[in-house]
């Protein structure tokens, strides 16, 4: 259970460096994205992103302020930016780390 925590922690302070490059896109395979796949492989955890639009979940996200201003009503309280994965349990599907999200609010 300790090595197993870890390795959790490990995964989410690996995940928020490698995402916190902000704009800059992440790409598969390049060394920083490789070696954090095969720490979660090794971790059995996984990542999620949030998809732009998507509702927000208190469950699954953590939400960033400021938020992003809108005129569409429908967008009020949806996803605008994903600042960073989640990361969940391979096995249970359970969140270990909610997505940090930017809102939509009205303008």
């Amino acid at each position: 259970a300790r090595v197993r925590d870890g390795m959790r922690t490990l995964a989410k302070l690996t995940l928020a460096e490698v995402d916190s490059a902000g704009s800059r896109p992440r790409i598969p395979g390049s060394g920083a994205e490789a070696a954090l796949t095969r720490l979660l492989d090794i971790a059995g955890l996984a990542t999620f992103t949030p998809r732009i639009l998507d509702r927000y979940d208190d469950y699954r996200h953590e939400q960033q302020v400021p938020s992003e201003m809108t005129t569409k009503q429908e967008n009020e309280g949806c996803i605008a930016k994903v600042k960073r994965r989640g990361l969940l349990d391979a096995r249970s599907d359970k969140v270990v780390a909610k997505a940090l999200v930017v809102l939509y609010a009205r303008a």
